[in-house]
């Protein structure tokens, strides 16, 4: 069910009550990208509460040439962004080298669906965050923007601040790099 655009109109407004329900409807939406794109629960539910923070203040300038969803997705990825650079600042200048983390699983299910159509469904769901929070930012952040949430791969550039080039070489080597890990996992829990 489609938001109330006279909800928005009135949180526009300023009418806290409005924008409160307004925050309800969408608080899902926001902390799900925002957790797909940083990993991380806490660093979701912070990034969740300054999306809404800054909805708030600029809110009586959304225009609605996009829907109130797609400009929350704007609004997150962004916020997700300036998140992984400050994260990364700080881990430069507390520690010279960087280990990179080494891909890891739990369960597999070959990537096929069998019978019991919908548990295995939720599984692969799993296995894929697994995989995806293992991933390197800046590609888990393009993956989840392009192939979890639909946005054009003009929407990715703009959103990241990228040439379209960039974001389309980005994507492609994002790919590339999941299908990798999801196969090394596979391989691990075979044995």
């Amino acid at each position: 069910m489609p938001f109330d655009k006279r909800v928005l109109h009135l949180a526009q407004l300023g009418d806290e009550t409005a924008f409160e329900e307004l925050v309800r409807y969408h608080q899902n939406l926001v902390y799900t990208l925002a957790l797909r794109i940083l990993a991380n629960p806490d660093d979701a539910l912070d990034v969740s509460q300054e999306v809404f923070v800054r909805v708030w203040r600029t809110l009586p300038r959304f225009e609605g040439r996009s829907e109130l969803s797609t400009w929350l997705y704007r609004v997150t990825a962004n916020i997700c962004l300036d998140s992984i650079k400050k994260h990364r600042r700080e881990r430069e200048r507390c520690t010279p080298f960087q280990e990179e983390e080494q891909p890891s699983g739990d369960e597999n299910h070959g990537g096929d669906f069998p019978i019991e159509e919908e548990l295995d469904r939720l599984d692969l769901k799993d296995h894929v965050d697994e995989v995806l929070w293992r991933m390197n930012d800046k590609y888990r952040s393009v993956l989840v923007l392009r192939d979890i949430y639909g946005f054009s791969y003009e929407e990715v550039a703009t959103t990241l601040k990228i040439s379209l080039a960039a974001a389309k070489i980005r994507i492609y080597r994002a790919r590339l790099d999941f299908k990798s890990r999801y196969r090394q996992q596979l391989k691990k829990e075979e044995k």
